[in-house]
């Protein structure tokens, strides 16, 4: 871990005029210490890199926490710099254990969380190592999408998110077999539509007509007990290299099950059609909600 010498460096070395608590600032970085100033203003000084990084998912939620974000540092490095580009501080979490696959390498954990205020279709995590004289080395950034702070209203949502300009759609078929998607956005026909209905909200970046939402929904209020399946269909890329999607059920607004997969040109090629895409959920809803 680093010491304490170093976290003192590191906090005098930091813009304004000291450390807070950090309670105002965008990211919060549990067991990190807090330091005022923008961390993309501190130059590279010749010190360690960070070598590798790893998240579960693509994804972050305003007012949500327990985001694991875990990596390797550079030979030397005492302590990794984080910080949400933009905000007004960065934390500063001290270095574990080198893997024992690698150990001249130190390696990382964070458990972050984001506040409500967090606004925006993407941010970028900024990351620096540091070394026992405060040298910081290059910068890594990771681009994190930002999912919808109030999840759509219902009992049962299905919703499809993905990270670039690409045209997806989310197909789901509810248990009496009816699939809704764009070219049927509601079971039964929208005429008869009531309580056990659900809905598609939105034919994000249709045609690749670009719109910047990214994220498309099922929702019902009291939806059929049986079973349910999610899939994407990759209509066109849009000229992007892939997309990489989340689809999730929400269950009372809370996640309850959630999958990941990467698009890419060959997924595109299929017939766009009804029974379009690839299987991302299946789950049985039991019914008296």
């Amino acid at each position: 871990m680093a010491s304490r010498h170093l976290v003192g460096a590191l906090l005098l070395a930091g813009c304004g005029t000291g450390a807070r608590s950090g309670v105002e600032a965008l990211l919060q970085v549990e067991g990190a210490t807090y330091a005022s100033g923008e961390l993309a203003a501190l130059a590279d000084a010749g010190g360690p890199a960070v070598v590798g990084t790893y998240a579960r998912t693509s994804w972050v939620t305003p007012g949500r926490g327990g985001k694991s974000v875990s990596g390797t540092l550079g030979p030397g490095a005492t302590a990794v710099l984080l910080a949400v580009d933009g905000d007004r501080g960065y934390w500063i979490l001290g270095a574990s254990a080198p893997d024992t696959q690698t150990p001249n390498e130190p390696t990382f954990a964070a458990t972050l969380a984001f506040a409500a205020s967090l606004s925006g279709l993407q941010i970028e995590l900024r990351l620096v190592a540091v070394d026992m004289d405060g040298r910081r080395g290059p910068p890594t950034l990771l681009a994190f999408s930002v999912l919808p702070a109030a999840p759509p209203a219902g009992a049962l949502v299905v919703a499809l998110g993905w990270d670039s300009e690409a045209d997806l759609d989310l197909h789901v078929v509810d248990p009496a077999g009816v699939e809704i998607w764009s070219g049927d956005i509601a079971s039964p026909p929208a005429a008869d539509a009531g309580a056990s209905a659900g809905r598609l909200d939105f034919d994000s970046t249709a045609g690749c007509l670009i719109d910047g939402r990214r994220l498309e929904t099922v929702a019902w209020t009291a939806p059929p007990a049986g079973h349910y399946v999610a899939r994407v269909d990759s209509f066109s890329l849009c000229d992007a290299p892939a997309a990489h999607w989340h689809v999730y059920a929400l269950v009372d607004g809370a996640v309850a099950l959630e999958s990941q997969g990467v698009a890419t040109g060959a997924d595109a090629r299929f017939a766009k059609a009804r029974g379009a895409g690839v299987v991302a959920l299946e789950f049985d809803w039991a019914g008296g909600q």
